[in-house]
């Protein structure tokens, strides 16, 4: 089946959890090869992978625990997750871990306002880094 690029974005604008307006007015901006949005986004707002030794947190704060940092200064890549209303990270946990570690609680990221990802999958809540945990710990 074809679809067009008006009923792609109809499907898109049906899936974010926003007004019709407001849904309309960031897809046009940031959907379909134009600019995405860029935005601090609080750690409250962040769905972050645990992972293990080799991929999510646990990966890149072992990663800076052996000397290996960021390779850009690029903003956190994240997806908006409507039906949680959180923002998933998929890219950036090495820029991550060290803003965390620098005491940041707002991350400059770039938004995927599409609401899905066929990329990543949703972690379970047993392998998600409670942030505000972490902030709690340091009152």
């Amino acid at each position: 089946m074809k679809i067009s690029i008006a009923e792609l974005k109809q499907l898109i604008l049906e899936e974010i959890n926003y007004t019709f307006d407001e849904a309309l007015s960031k897809s046009d901006k940031y959907s379909f090869d134009k600019i995405a949005e860029v935005n601090d986004i609080h750690y409250n707002d962040l769905i972050v992978e645990l992972g293990d030794g080799a991929y999510g947190i646990l990966a890149a704060y072992r990663h800076f625990n052996e000397g290996i940092k960021s390779k850009t200064n690029k903003p956190i890549s994240v997806v908006w997750i409507k039906e949680e209303h959180k923002y998933l990270v998929v890219d950036g946990y090495h820029r991550l871990v060290e803003a965390l570690l620098r005491g940041e609680q707002k991350f400059l990221c770039e938004i995927d306002w599409t609401g899905f990802t066929k990329e990543w999958s949703l972690p379970d809540s047993g392998d998600r880094l409670v942030l505000e945990d972490i902030f709690s710990q340091n009152d």
